[in-house]
């Protein structure tokens, strides 16, 4: 896709997410020369951010999809089949190559890891230590996976209209997501923040209902479109209010190690909000002059690969198991962004653009 197609404003949002994640991870090797707590203060959940934006282009391509007609199940196997394109190579690429450090390193076996090549290791459980960052493309691709398939269901054995199979869905994923969460809470389980990040932050039952915000602004957009660009500033204010709102709540859980029922249930929902109420600004934010508009896109181009590879890859293994963080910690700071970049930006020209432009010719 050339720089003229894309939509700078949703090449903005998705380089602030990523530089967020990158950024809160690596503040690792800085916590002995600066206060933690103040570097955090700089810090958003990016990852969250990016599963409303998902939602949001996933649910536009699914709504088009039915409205126009698309709803045979050759239709909906083409839909995984270019999603998976997308997704997949990157993802297995850096796991086959993390397993293979794991294993030589610690002589566990491979059987251990299996899970990850299924999206199993955390479905409804704690996530392991290996490969954390992968918790996340596990939602997402049950997300592309179920949703949908909920989605075709539904419009084929209820005969029900677009609109009516995607509002069903969408309380579907929400009360499955959120009962989960609350279940959990009321039940004692989360007595820590530690639980709190794994049992609910973590995994997929109850996550889905982030991507789904996405869809629903997807909806909102396709049938009102008129209300979608009403007040987009306000909008954007707004959204911006609640994301650094939920900043303050769960830095006062992080400060206080209590988890209050806003943490455990209401939160994911208040970030994804303001997430989705800043889409109709900048998702209409197509062009942009400024000096540093095409470093962000590039940013944006390469955010999958960052992803993958900032934490276990970079952060872990070239920057702290081979050393280089032992000579400085400037150098080993600077060294985790730079081999970020220079990977991912590698990662993305030859590999992730390859891959991703086969789907065409399938």
């Amino acid at each position: 896709m050339g720089y003229s197609t894309r939509i700078f404003g949703l090449d903005l949002l998705r380089a602030f997410a990523i530089l967020t994640v990158v950024y809160g991870h690596g503040n690792i090797l800085l916590e002995h020369e600066f206060d933690k707590a103040k570097m955090n203060w700089f810090t958003f959940d990016g990852v969250s951010i990016f599963f409303v934006l998902s939602g949001f282009l996933i649910g536009g391509i699914l709504i088009k999809q039915i409205e126009t007609g698309r709803t045979q199940w050759s239709d909906l196997f083409r839909f995984w089949r270019r999603r998976w394109f997308r997704t997949l190579p990157n993802y297995f690429l850096v796991l086959t190559v993390l397993t293979c450090y794991y294993v030589w390193v610690t002589n566990r076996p491979f059987s251990e890891l299996l899970p990850y090549f299924g999206f199993l290791q955390n479905f409804a459980w704690d996530h392991p230590i290996h490969f954390n960052e992968a918790w996340s493309l596990s939602v997402e691709e049950w997300f592309y996976l179920g949703v949908p398939l909920l989605m075709w269901s539904s419009f084929h054995l209820f005969a029900l209209t677009p609109r009516h199979t995607l509002i069903l869905v969408a309380l579907i994923i929400l009360t499955i997501s959120g009962t989960v969460r609350i279940w959990r809470f009321l039940d004692g389980d989360i007595d820590s923040v530690h639980a709190w990040d794994l049992s609910l932050r973590k995994q997929v039952v109850t996550r889905l209902d982030s991507i789904m915000i996405g869809v629903i602004a997807a909806y909102i957009k396709f049938y009102r479109l008129n209300s979608w660009f009403a007040n987009q500033k306000k909008k954007l204010f707004a959204g911006i209010g609640l994301i650094i709102a939920h900043k303050v709540f769960i830095a006062s859980m992080l400060a206080e190690e209590v988890v209050s029922t806003y943490d455990a249930i209401f939160s994911f929902w208040v970030i994804a909000l303001g997430t989705a109420l800043t889409l109709p600004y900048l998702s209409n934010w197509k062009v942009s002059r400024s000096t540093w508009s095409a470093a962000i896109t590039k940013i944006s181009l390469i955010s999958y690969s960052m992803y993958l590879i900032h934490l276990s890859g970079v952060l872990r293994i070239l920057v702290q198991d081979f050393g280089i963080a032992d000579f400085s910690t400037a150098l080993g700071y600077l060294a985790y962004w730079f081999f970020t970049f220079t990977i991912s930006w590698l990662m993305y020209r030859f590999y992730e653009k390859p891959t991703t432009a086969l789907r065409e010719k399938f």
